[in-house]
């Protein structure tokens, strides 16, 4: 999932593609409604407030045992300002455990269109297809190599549309359910290869937010593979192909337990793609988006970590900020320290977030920690006392975090 998201224009009929948020809820679920009926309007409705709430990841039970869901995004499209189609994509496995290797592949949930607008073709192409088309688009941005999806075996018109798109059935993944009147009907699962998709990624245009009229530029993160100038670092995103080797380097970065339970979940997060969340603190009421969290190496060893994040006071607010970007879990191997490895990796940092458009850049220390407030001030940050935080933990036991900023411009 691209956290930069904002607007989109399809190439082709012009829709413009919308995240569903707390701004267009009511319209999304009227359109919803208008192309299901009230019959599922109610689980259109369910998922929806768990995205808006950030409760990304649930499990529900199934016959049989218990599937885990993931919600990854949920599209509003529209044309002229008219309400035109839905979409979504959600990630899917048996375990929360292998939920998290599961972004190779995604699934389509509620997509549909309004039912004026089904058949009908506008320069050789529906809606319908044009939408499925994005939805693959947002799959392979998210790092999906494969798209699947539910729909009932007598749904005779869906299965012919999935297939005429480049779907195909999968016989052996039939489902059947039983409804709460004891009515059975069976589910067909058809799967489309994205890795081969003719879907290019510069395919839509980026609007900016409709409703400032600001152009927001895309951050080119989590697929780095770059050196670093100085000392020759190799630079990776941290990603579920790598997510082991970065655990196993902040176990030597990072001493202290809790603080390395801490950076394994960020990781984790990122690794699985469910980049925004609520602050994980009670006394911090805000939002976080993870931008990228970066993997150093010399030699085929690792030497440091460090990553990016921002902040908003809703996770509208925090989709949409790029003016300011916060340093997130950054430190360097023992053997490496006093070396200029720090120094290396900081640089490139405050680089990653020149480059999605960034003017400052803050970091919260702990206020005992001189090292790293020596490091901090050496390196062009200036504290900010109107915005430390006082925290209270689970014992009572007191502490204050100090915000140093710098700027980048």
């Amino acid at each position: 999932m691209d956290p930069s998201f904002s607007v989109e224009l399809t190439p082709q009929l012009g829709l413009s593609a919308h995240e569903v948020r707390e701004s267009n809820f009511n319209e999304a679920m009227k359109t919803a409604e208008a192309i299901f009926g009230e019959s599922d309007s109610q689980g259109i409705c369910n998922t929806y407030k768990r995205m808006l709430s950030g409760d990304l990841i649930y499990a529900f039970p199934v016959e049989g045992g218990t599937q885990w869901i993931k919600l990854v995004r949920y599209m509003l499209y529209k044309k002229d300002e008219q309400c035109v189609g839905i979409s979504g994509l959600y990630a899917s496995a048996s375990s929360e455990e292998a939920l998290e290797r599961a972004s190779g592949t995604l699934w389509l949930g509620w997509f549909g269109v309004v039912p004026e607008l089904r058949g009908r073709r506008e320069g050789g192409k529906s809606a319908a297809e044009e939408i499925i088309e994005h939805t693959e688009s947002l799959a392979i941005r998210a790092g999906a190599e494969t798209l699947k999806v539910y729909t009932d075996a007598d749904n005779s018109r869906a299965i012919a549309f999935y297939k005429k798109n480049g779907f195909e059935e999968i016989p052996g993944e039939k489902v059947q359910y039983k409804d709460k009147d004891g009515n059975c009907y069976e589910e067909v699962v058809l799967q489309k290869d994205l890795s081969q998709s003719s879907m290019q990624m510069g395919m839509c245009v980026d609007m900016g937010d409709p409703f400032s009229g600001a152009r927001l530029s895309k951050p080119p993160f989590r697929d780095l593979h770059e050196q670093t100038p100085g000392l020759g670092f190799e630079v990776r995103s941290i990603t579920h192909k790598n997510l082991e080797e970065a655990i196993t380097l902040v176990s030597e970065v990072f001493e202290d337990e809790e603080e390395h339970v801490l950076v394994c979940n960020t990781y984790r997060r990122l690794a699985s793609e469910n980049l925004i969340n609520p602050a994980l603190w009670e006394q911090v009421q805000e939002w976080h988006r993870l931008v990228d969290y970066v993997l150093y190496s010399k030699d085929g060893k690792g030497v440091g970590v460090s990553g990016l994040y921002v902040t908003g006071k809703s996770r509208e607010e925090a989709e949409l900020e790029y003016d300011t970007v916060w340093l997130g879990w950054f430190g360097v191997v023992p053997e490496m320290r006093g070396q200029g490895a720090a120094k290396e990796i900081i640089a490139h940092t405050e680089e990653l977030a020149r480059r999605m458009g960034a003017n400052r850049i803050k970091v919260y220390v702990d206020d005992d920690n001189y090292p790293a407030l020596r490091f901090y001030k050496k390196s062009g940050f200036n504290p900010l006392p109107d915005e430390d935080y006082d925290f209270i933990d689970d014992s009572g036991n007191r502490w204050r975090q100090l915000v140093l900023c710098k700027s980048l411009i």
